[in-house]
C-alpha cells in the first residue's frame, strides 16, 4: 500500500521541481516566461491532491490508484504526440524534460495498474 502512496509522493515533487526548472531555465536563456514549461509542475500538483487518497487502506485508494494512472496515461499520450509532430528528437533541456516526465509516468502507471489489481484480488 504505501508503496504507491511513496512513488506518488516523490514524483510529484519531482514534477513540481522540473516544471519549476524548464521555467526558470527559458527565463534564464530567453529571457521571457514560457508558462507552458509549468506544465509539469501542474501534474504534480494534481497528485499531490490525491496523495491522502492513496494512503487509505480501502477500496478508494484502488480508485484513486486507477484515476491516478489514466491522468498520467493522457498526460504521456500528449506528449507522445507532441514528440510524433516534431521532425527530429533533440538532445536538448526540453527534450530531456519530456523524457524524463514520460519515462516517470510510464514506471508511475505501472506501479498504479499494479496496486490496482492487488486491490481489486483481495476483494
Amino acid at each position: 500500500m504505501t508503496q504507491l502512496y511513496r512513488v506518488n509522493y516523490v514524483f510529484a515533487r519531482l514534477l513540481i521541481i522540473i516544471g519549476g526548472f524548464g521555467f526558470l531555465a527559458r527565463y534564464i536563456e530567453y529571457g521571457d516566461f514560457q508558462f507552458t514549461a509549468l506544465i509539469p509542475t501542474l501534474f504534480g500538483l494534481v497528485l499531490t491532491l490525491f496523495s491522502n487518497g492513496l494512503l487509505q487502506d480501502n477500496n478508494k485508494s484502488a480508485l484513486y490508484s486507477l484515476f491516478v494512472a489514466v491522468f498520467l496515461l493522457v498526460g504521456v499520450g500528449s506528449m507522445f504526440i507532441r514528440n510524433m509532430i516534431s521532425d527530429e528528437f533533440l538532445w536538448d533541456r526540453k527534450s530531456l524534460i519530456f523524457l524524463f516526465v514520460t519515462l516517470g509516468s510510464l514506471y508511475y502507471i505501472w506501479i498504479a495498474i499494479k496496486h490496482f489489481i492487488r486491490d481489486k484480488s483481495i476483494e
